[in-house]
């Protein structure tokens, strides 16, 4: 929800507010979530952090995972 962006947690850099902006943009243009973390990932998990392709995409799979867990509960 483009509300709750104010709530995100990133790990600290001295780009974050420009970061946070971004997300913000993209949640209040309803940009696809896929979309949106292709860019937060490649920024700070690959960038930042020089996280592998394959660490991305298991930490991806995983947000994947728990997600769809968290919406089939509600039905």
């Amino acid at each position: 929800m483009p509300n709750e962006t104010e709530k995100i947690l990133l790990p600290y850099n001295t780009d974050n507010a420009a970061l946070l902006l971004q997300i913000d943009a993209l949640i209040r243009d309803k940009t696809d979530i896929e979309e949106v973390l292709k860019i937060t990932n490649k920024i700070i998990l690959e960038d930042h952090y020089g996280l592998t392709l394959r660490e991305i995409e298991l930490a991806h799979n995983i947000w994947k995972k728990l997600s769809q867990r968290r919406l089939n509960r509600g039905k």
